[in-house]
């Protein structure tokens, strides 16, 4: 594994995301736990992404070899970007702004309503925590994992 490459443009943004990733995982987890942010990322990507990419993230799913497409080697998005993680093109496409076909459509995406706040927002969150800060800390943390898995 590697270490985070990308780079967030303030200290103030950096308290926002560690505590939208903190309070994800509050919103997994019925009790608080302390964890790494990256293991509370690869709990997230086994969850939301395991089935089509594979616990290594290869595009070896266990649904793949049903699949139309063949799902991309997601520990190679750094090759596929000239040696750069493009984080926030990555943020879009799992919140939907960047759709990909075999994910579905904007409205009806692949994991269902897990990264979409307005679902959320009819449900009882906890310790009164925006949906939008879930979300947000849920995509962050996969967004994060996926960086630290990248391969040369």
């Amino acid at each position: 594994m590697r270490t985070c490459t990308w780079r967030w443009p303030s200290r103030s943004t950096s308290a926002r995301v560690l505590l939208a990733a903190l309070l994800s995982a509050a919103s997994v987890f019925v009790v608080a736990r302390e964890e790494p942010v990256d293991e509370i990322g690869k709990q997230e990507f086994l969850r939301s992404c395991a089935a089509c990419h594979g616990e290594s993230a290869r595009g070896d799913g266990l649904v793949a070899g049903l699949l139309l497409v063949k799902p991309p080697d997601l520990t190679a998005i750094r090759k596929r970007h000239d040696g750069r993680f493009p984080a926030s093109w990555v943020y879009r496409i799992i919140d939907g702004r960047n759709a990909m076909r075999p994910h579905g459509s904007k409205e009806m995406p692949i994991w269902g309503d897990r990264y979409r706040a307005d679902a959320l927002r009819e449900l009882p969150l906890p310790l009164n925590v925006s949906a939008d800060a879930i979300v947000h800390g849920r995509i962050l943390s996969l967004v994060f994992y996926l960086d630290l898995i990248q391969e040369d």
